[in-house]
């Protein structure tokens, strides 16, 4: 049984249907209008100006925790020898007084320490608080994304909790501690805290109104499959967190700033099957809330639950995000790459590319099947980084791949030699 997944990983690890359990095309859009535009280049990490945004934007409605994470990430840098962090982190958090140029800048330098929170060992090769500089577009982007997201409030508010989490109430951060020590120890009474399970174990989202569960998204792209099953999540660890602020709840929404959109869907519209999936498979409850026709909702995530092919010459992936489509998706156009490495070795396969994409295009859909099945079936029986870095490895080159897993090049190339041996003994 798999245990111990933040609702990130775990919407990630999930096989959904193409499109997703709930396609993004099918909640309800609406587009605010504020006459503003953004300029079009910003000069520092994007997830830097999202964490900016939503930061600035609950300390804007009075979140005095608005910071937290920042301020305990430059506790973790001073324990781990960056000695002035916690220093620096309250002085800047002190400059940080509503939107004029000084807070939004100190607000981009502190929440560059969240990453020593959430992401140690990523923290030691993350750009520090020094080396962000946002430029005046930046800053200006940064202000026109809060304004709209504080508008958004007002429209659809009001808000009743930022930062929300699904323990039960009256829970003392002692019992929080203790419940997911005991997660991570495998201990046999804590399959459920709230709404928290043995399963999906930690966890926290951004926004709750009277009736929905928003989650802010500041990214030049709409939502994904896995940003709506991990909305999905939120509901119902809400629903069996037993807190009273989720009690209204029926709606699940995103609002994106950068584009001044707003996605919401009801609870209701959605396949009590999927819910069920959801509740149940997704998050682990013992006891699901949602009355369904159990079988079908088995048979429906069992059968998405299977690896999924892709065919080149009849259908594409509509995800231009390619390392999430190659890990995510299992592409066959991967696959032929990976085949063909185990076969001729990893510089022939390197220097086929091209030649390889254009002899895809002309192979049956029997000869697609039978190479798709032979790498995911030899792939699927390492471990799950192994796996990883070799399907990266059919369109990142080792360096890329050691910087977006936090290895080094030696290691990641040993991964790769190993995980083609192991297709080379599938296929020989």
């Amino acid at each position: 049984m798999d245990k111990g997944y933040s609702v990130t990983k775990r919407a990630q690890k999930i096989k959904q249907p193409y499109g997703g359990y709930v396609p993004i095309k099918d909640f309800e859009q609406i587009s605010l209008k504020d006459g503003k535009k953004l300029a079009p280049e910003e000069n520092i990490h994007g997830a830097i100006v999202g964490l900016a945004v939503d930061y600035l934007s609950r300390f804007m409605i009075g979140d005095k925790d608005a910071f937290n994470v920042s301020l305990m990430g430059a506790e973790i840098a001073t324990i781990n020898g960056f000695k002035e962090a916690t220093n620096i982190a309250d002085k800047l958090y002190g400059r940080i007084k509503g939107l004029n140029y000084e807070s939004i800048k100190s607000t981009c330098k502190l929440v560059t320490f969240d990453t020593w929170y959430r992401n140690p060992i990523g923290a030691i090769y993350a750009k520090n608080y020094a080396e962000t500089k946002p430029n005046r577009d930046t800053i200006d982007n940064i202000r026109i994304m809060v304004e709209r997201t504080l508008a958004f409030f007002e429209m659809y508010g009001p808000i009743i909790k930022s930062g929300f989490t699904f323990e039960p109430p009256d829970t003392s951060e002692s019992d929080i501690e203790k419940w997911y020590e005991n997660v991570l120890l495998g201990i046999d009474d804590c399959s459920e805290f709230g709404g928290y399970t043995s399963i999906v174990s930690s966890g926290d989202g951004d926004y709750v109104s009277e009736d929905v569960i928003w989650d802010m998204k500041i990214l030049k792209k709409n939502p994904i499959s896995k940003d709506v099953l991990q909305l999905l999540c939120y509901y119902f660890m809400g629903k069996h967190s037993m807190q009273d602020i989720y009690k209204n709840v029926n709606k699940v929404g995103f609002f994106n700033p950068r584009f001044n959109k707003v996605f919401i869907k009801s609870i209701s519209e959605i396949s009590p099957e999927i819910l069920y999936i959801v509740e149940k498979n997704v998050i682990g409850y013992k006891n699901a809330f949602t009355d369904c026709d159990e079988a079908a909702a088995k048979e429906m995530y069992e059968k998405n639950s299977k690896p999924k092919i892709f065919i080149s010459n009849m259908q594409k992936p509509k995800n231009d995000n390619i390392k999430h489509q190659m890990i995510e998706d299992n592409s066959c156009d991967t696959s032929i790459f990976l085949y063909y490495a185990a076969k001729c070795g990893l510089e022939e396969a390197d220097n086929q590319k091209e030649t390889l994409k254009d002899m895809g295009k002309k192979l049956s859909f029997d000869d697609y099947d039978r190479i798709n099945k032979t790498v995911i079936r030899a792939l699927d029986e390492q471990s799950s980084d192994v796996k990883q870095v070799c399907i990266m490895r059919a369109v990142l080159n080792e360096e890329r791949i050691a910087k977006i897993t936090n290895d080094n090049v030696i290691n990641v190339r040993e991964k790769i030699k190993f995980g083609l041996d192991v297709i080379a003994k599938a296929i020989l």
